[in-house]
């Protein structure tokens, strides 16, 4: 993730680069003075809360006997599923973006190369996550 944001920023920093000289000034200036502590609290906050929806999730719908009750299966992995091609995928969404972010850029400029970056993974993440749970679905 520090090699993912190092190239975004040396892509990106523009005239950021000449003032950010630390981790206390890219905090102090980026994060908080332009309030990007704002979405980021968000984000933090709704997948959290995602999280621990899908943990309670099985539980609280056999407590509200919206579903019969299962016997426990059997958590590991089974031979046709694997648990790091999740984390695979997710890598290549970041390296897909950042290569198309840098052409956009160049062809759009800066601020055009963001919004793409941004309308990219976010539509990246909701594909695969929809694919992800049609796989986990029993139907």
């Amino acid at each position: 993730m520090g090699v993912h944001f190092f190239f975004l920023w040396e892509l990106f920093a523009g005239e950021w680069s000449r003032r950010i000289h630390g981790v206390g000034a890219f905090v102090e200036q980026v994060v908080i003075g332009t309030g990007l502590w704002v979405p980021l609290l968000v984000l933090f906050v709704v997948r959290g809360a995602f999280m621990l929806f899908d943990a309670v999730q099985p539980a609280l719908w056999r407590r509200l006997r919206l579903v019969e009750r299962r016997p426990a299966k059997d958590q590991t992995p089974g031979p046709g599923e694997n648990i790091v091609f999740g984390l695979y995928v997710r890598i290549l969404v970041m390296q897909a973006t950042i290569i198309l972010g840098a052409w956009f850029a160049m062809a759009a400029g800066t601020a055009g190369a963001l919004a793409f970056l941004i309308l990219v993974k976010t539509a990246l993440e909701l594909s695969f996550q929809r694919v992800a749970d049609r796989f986990r679905s029993p139907g």
